[in-house]
């Protein structure tokens, strides 16, 4: 090598010493923004990291927010079947008291009329027992009354008119007697049992019996009676 080139040589040193230097402090600005990228490389990732377990634990929760959801949408779903289930019993209820006291003011309404009719009845059976009584009386003393003129007669002979007249007298009362003891048992039957009619015609018959009765004598009114029973 020539000492030209020597000397050349030897003059671009201190330049490549600058660049050198330029370099070196070029590097290690690198170097430190690659240190510091790294750091917030890091930091970055750990920040990740945290948002990642939060995401999870948020997602977890969502999950679980859903699933009690659901339950309560159930649940609701049970409370309004059952709310409309005692909003039925409930009207049915309001029907069913409605109809009833419907059927008490219409019971109470027939109680009183029954009531009414009853004490009626009450007023009305006595009322024709006392004339029932009163009838057969004045019957019984007619038919002794009859009795007794057939038995003291003064046997006079009669005429063919009075023969006739007689017995179409005896024929008429026989119908009347029948017909007045016909409606007399109609009377006892309806009443029932309890009627007084009965009572009165036990008792009838043993004034009869007491007082023996001939074998010519007419039927009483009472023995007409209870031959229809």
């Amino acid at each position: 090598m020539t000492l030209a080139r020597q000397q050349d040589e030897l003059k671009r040193i201190p330049l490549l010493e600058q660049n050198i230097a330029r370099l070196e402090k070029r590097l290690g600005e690198e170097e430190k923004g690659a240190a510091e990228a790294r750091q917030a490389r890091d930091t970055a990732l750990e920040k990740a990291e945290i948002l990642q377990a939060e995401l999870e634990r948020v997602q977890g929760h969502y999950v679980a927010l859903e699933s009690l959801a659901d339950t309560l949408r159930i649940e609701i779903s049970a409370h309004e079947a059952e709310i409309s289930r005692l909003m039925s019993e409930i009207t049915e209820m309001r029907h069913d008291r409605k109809d009833a006291t419907a059927r008490y003011n219409e019971l109470s309404t027939q109680l009183t009329a029954a009531q009414t009719k009853l004490k009626s009845e009450t007023r009305r059976n006595g009322e024709l027992q006392q004339k029932l009584e009163k009838l057969i009386s004045e019957l019984s003393d007619a038919q002794e009354k009859l009795e007794r003129q057939n038995r003291h007669g003064d046997g006079a002979l009669m005429s063919a008119d009075q023969i006739e007249i007689a017995r179409q007298n005896a024929a008429l009362r026989e119908e009347m007697a029948t017909l007045a003891a016909r409606m007399v048992a109609i009377t006892a039957e309806r009443e029932g049992p309890d009627s007084p009619i009965h009572k009165l015609l036990k008792g009838t018959a043993l004034t009869e019996k007491g007082k023996g009765k001939k074998n010519k004598a007419p039927k009483s009114l009472a023995t007409r009676i209870r031959d229809m029973q």
